[in-house]
């Protein structure tokens, strides 16, 4: 386990900025004004789209754009899609490299999985 501490205390540092960023984010969105870093008076009606879906065009009265639903469901569709045929072209080219015999044939599989 004591091998292991300076391994675990770089992945920390490492990952805390971004956990940090993250909750930065979160703070701003709940906040009606954005100054400074810790917000003064909180809300949330910067999340209010999410009760119906739809998100009123800045400026204008009557013009929305896509629901929200709507499109979070086209682009988890358009992402499964591409990963799915990512997975299987990528397995028939692996199969094939890993069957097919040539020279430099380790230093592309090693560059491969760099």
């Amino acid at each position: 386990m004591k091998k292991h501490v300076p391994w675990i205390v770089f992945m920390a540092l490492i990952t805390l900025p971004i956990v940090l960023l993250y909750a930065l984010l979160f703070l701003q969105s709940i906040s009606e004004e954005v100054v400074g870093i810790i917000p003064t008076n909180l809300t949330l009606s910067n999340w209010e789209f999410l009760k119906g879906g739809d998100i009123r065009v800045p400026g204008t009265t009557t013009q929305y754009y896509p629901n929200v639903y709507v499109v979070t469901l086209n682009t988890l569709a358009l992402a499964l899609t591409v990963a799915l045929l990512e997975l299987v072209f990528s397995s028939l080219a692996g199969y094939a490299i890993s069957r097919y015999k040539f020279r430099g044939r380790s230093a592309f599989l090693a560059l491969a999985l760099v």
